[in-house]
């Protein structure tokens, strides 16, 4: 029987490819499927281990980079920001970083849609779309429409955005549980003032693209009709607050059991042992933390001071910051995230969707420090559920820090996150779930 094509088409960003390729890695082992990956080019050969065939699209960020490396665009963002903006409110972002972060996202998609577009007439056998971005191509869609096969949509990203009724708006990390209305609906009003530009300029160019088609009004992707995908953890879920529109799907962390059986890191003699009874942390602030070199240096000092051993990830400035780690500390530019979650006590972390799913399945307790977007709104989630501690990475006092670590440690939040841990190991991995769903899907339309 031939195997059934299946093309992934991820934002270029680690969370968002990860999520994808724990997906695709079941449904080429399990479901019989041949897999196609389609990204920028910054992440030509990154995928040869799995197998998968792997088109790619020129950006701009690219062209001026003869070495292009993964994610590089946001580490420059980050760095052209400063701490004066990157240190924001959430609200006051909107009108910086955020409109900056968004507007770099829509120009790499119209800039790259006639190129999707060039590769995808190539690519004949391709039975279903797999998209997970924030801004949809609208080659992609009047693809799928014109040859009658079905698109999924994955959002690696937070829930929150789905459905916000009855909650705070998406991206501003404020309290469901001591609601400020007003407060809502300032940043709603500043998200669409700011937005409203960009949003029709995407509008005009997908109708252009795809005329019969239109967004929903202030958005730059919407639902697939057949289905749609989120990963987030039942326990912190909105779902009791919200109801969730037709054709969503709820999965657990993509993480798979073989992901994790190996080491995949060296940790330190000793540390495991506990020979100094000592706790086991990570810490990894995503690209746009790991991207501030003051900051980390900041926080590698303060730690340095703390009884516990700390795995670092020390990113794009690892040759600073290795000489500064402290004689409890080891760090690496780029960790095997998983494979450390299996083996630490605790986390601090940005609050990134990706890896707040995988915590809960670990059973990780979390120090969230979040920098935008939607870690906002896991940080303040998980904080208030009572299963991790929000700080803001640029204002927190080392007595605040060390506080935090002292509850994230300890029994009553370690064991309550084991008991979660549990329950979702028991649901199974969403990467299963997923792509049992993605084969239902393609029976329907053979």
């Amino acid at each position: 029987m031939e195997p059934t094509t299946i093309l992934f088409a991820p934002l270029s960003a680690w969370g968002h490819i990860n999520s994808c390729l724990q997906i695709a890695k079941v449904l080429q082992s399990r479901h019989n499927c041949k897999i196609i990956f389609i990204t920028n080019e910054t992440w030509a050969g990154k995928l040869v281990q799995y197998n998968f065939r792997h088109e790619t699209y020129a950006t701009s960020t690219a062209e001026n980079n003869s070495q292009p490396i993964p994610s590089q665009n946001w580490t420059d963002l980050v760095k052209q920001s400063g701490q004066e903006v990157m240190g924001q409110s959430s609200l006051q972002k909107i009108t910086t970083f955020g409109y900056n972060a968004y507007k770099h996202m829509v120009d790499e998609v119209i800039q790259s849609d006639s190129q999707i577009k060039q590769i995808l007439e190539t690519l004949s056998t391709i039975k279903l779309i797999v998209i997970d971005n924030y801004i949809l191509s609208p080659s992609l869609v009047k693809y799928c429409v014109d040859k009658c096969i079905p698109w999924v949509r994955l959002r690696s990203a937070s829930p929150m955005e789905i459905n916000q009724t009855n909650l705070p708006p998406q991206n501003s990390g404020y309290s469901i549980k001591n609601p400020d209305l007003q407060a809502w609906d300032e940043f709603t009003q500043k998200q669409t003032e700011t937005f409203s530009p960009l949003v029709a300029k995407f509008s005009t160019f997908f109708k252009e693209i795809y005329p019969p088609q239109e967004l929903p009004l202030n958005d730059f992707i919407m639902d697939s009709p057949h289905l749609n995908l989120y990963m987030y953890p039942q326990s912190i879920d909105y779902t009791g607050i919200r109801p969730m529109p037709a054709k969503w799907e709820r999965i657990n962390a993509v993480v798979q059991d073989d992901d994790h059986e190996d080491e995949g890191y060296k940790f330190p003699e000793g540390w495991l042992s506990k020979s100094k009874n000592w706790k086991v942390i990570c810490l990894s602030l995503g690209t746009f933390g790991s991207a501030d070199l003051e900051l980390m240096t900041n926080l590698i000092k303060m730690l340095a001071e703390y009884p516990a051993y700390f795995i670092v990830c020390t990113g794009p400035h690892h040759d600073t910051l290795k000489p500064l780690l402290g004689s409890n500390m080891s760090g690496e530019s780029i960790l095997p995230q998983v494979k450390v979650l299996a083996k630490i006590d605790a986390m601090i972390c940005h609050g990134g969707n990706a890896t707040v799913n995988e915590c809960f399945y670990f059973g990780r307790p979390m120090i969230l420090m979040p920098f935008f977007g939607d870690e906002y709104d896991n940080a303040q989630r998980v904080h208030e559920e009572g299963l991790g501690i929000r700080l803001d990475p640029y204002k927190c006092t080392k007595n605040e820090l060390f506080a935090a670590l002292g509850e994230v440690t300890g029994d009553e939040m370690m064991d309550q996150m084991k008991l979660i841990s549990s329950q979702i190991r028991q649901e199974g991995s969403g990467a299963d779930k997923a792509a049992s769903l993605i084969s239902e899907l393609l029976k329907t339309y053979n």
